[in-house]
């Protein structure tokens, strides 16, 4: 048995009631159409009925309940910086953004309503530049509790060791354009993670790598949001599990963490690949390479952030990855009678406002394949909401039925 988990993150629409006006809708996505028609399509959600976050839905494709198994993103990107985190440290992602003040760029100390979140990701900061500014607020903040490690690009860890409180802490996506006031930590213990935040501004505000920036007309890095805290978590190997291997394609560490925690290889070569596109090819002869070696092959695809910057771009992506992951996949699917393939997706990062969506599409195929009622079915979320009555499918059972040998 072989199988394919295609998770399209960010393909689905983040607000219901769905439409046909929808990105996915809009787009010619003729394979998947084909998929849909000849397996099982429908609405998936998770247990909980909360949001679908990508690491969120990740956990629960794999078939892991997130209620069970997730204490926040942070301890899966600690996994794949492959940072020790003992039983009472708190893991912390650690953001370098673009802060700014009501009137420009000011340097008043506190954060509060007058400071602007002006970009998430700092402007595209490299990686090399970002850690030096992780080394500066190493060298600065550092202390026998609170440690900082590099990551790439924008996204970073910081942990507190044995760290204390209850606190919620926003995603700075959410508060992208807007006043941070609404978004900064609250709860017990929120005090500290602010301090450091705001003390973070200070080292960062006049480090070399930003008055560079700055002459150049770049953006500078200076702010480490702090969100997605957690706990490290003990998941029960996949392969105990179910007794098949696997192996994660990502670009992104968090997803490379998830797959790791429950014991999946890494592909160490991803981020050669042509995630940006626009030839797509790459990454679907890299699946079937893998499937050599590995029962499960976990293709996790981001259609979100700087690749999607609105509705056009975000059709002619799924357009292209329909026409040249799905086709490849659909094909060898025809071909060969022990591969299984899920392709299922999730809503982009939003403002939570107009975040209402609680179910996104999926569809499921293997042999015998369907056999069509002759009426054409489309995949996108409207027509995906209304199989098996409107009532979706549990997220963490998709993978029983996927793998399930009868």
């Amino acid at each position: 048995m072989k199988a394919i988990i295609v998770h399209c993150d960010g393909m689905a629409s983040p607000t219901a009631p769905f439409s046909e006006t929808t990105p996915l809708a809009k787009a010619a996505t003729p394979n998947l159409d084909w998929l849909a028609n000849h397996g099982d399509f429908g609405a998936f959600a998770l247990p909980s009925g909360s949001e679908l976050i990508s690491d969120v839905t990740h956990l629960a494709l794999l078939g892991y309940d997130p209620q069970k198994f997730y204490s926040g993103p942070a301890p899966f990107e600690a996994v794949s910086l492959d940072v020790h985190l003992d039983k009472g440290d708190v893991a912390f992602l650690g953001q370098l953004v673009t802060l700014r003040s009501v009137g420009g760029r000011g340097d008043e100390k506190k954060l509060g309503p007058q400071i602007i979140l002006d970009d998430d990701q700092a402007g595209g900061i490299d990686t090399e530049e970002a850690r030096e500014l992780i080394d500066g607020l190493n060298d600065q903040l550092a202390s026998e509790i609170i440690q900082f490690y590099a990551g790439k690009r924008h996204r970073h860890l910081m942990v507190w060791v044995g760290g204390t409180g209850r606190y919620g802490c926003s995603n700075p996506r959410l508060a992208l354009g807007k006043s941070v006031d609404g978004f900064l930590p609250k709860g017990e213990g929120a005090k500290f993670v602010l301090e450091l935040m705001e003390a973070s501004r200070i080292v960062l505000r006049h480090h070399p790598v930003n008055e560079e920036r700055v002459q150049a007309g770049l953006k500078p890095a200076n702010c480490l949001w702090l969100w997605g805290p957690g706990k490290a978590m003990e998941l029960p190997v996949f392969t105990e599990r179910y007794g098949l291997s696997g192996v994660t394609l990502s670009p992104d560490t968090l997803h490379v963490g998830v797959g790791l925690s429950v014991g999946f290889s890494l592909a160490q070569d991803v981020e050669e690949w042509n995630w940006d596109g626009p030839d797509y090819r790459s990454i679907a002869e890299s699946c079937f390479t893998w499937l050599r070696t590995k029962d499960v092959v976990y293709l996790h695809f981001p259609m979100n952030g700087s690749s999607a910057g609105g509705m056009g771009d975000l059709i002619e992506i799924i357009e292209r990855f329909d026409d040249q992951v799905i086709g490849p996949l659909l094909a060898a699917l025809r071909d060969q009678p022990d591969l299984r393939v899920l392709i299922a997706s999730n809503p982009p990062v939003t403002d939570g406002a107009s975040f209402t969506a609680t179910v996104a599409p999926y569809v499921m195929c293997r042999h015998p394949m369907k056999q069509s009622d002759g009426r054409r079915t489309v995949f996108h979320e409207l027509a995906a909401s209304r199989q098996y009555g409107g009532v979706p499918r549990e997220a963490t059972k998709l993978i029983e039925r996927l793998l399930a040998r009868e």
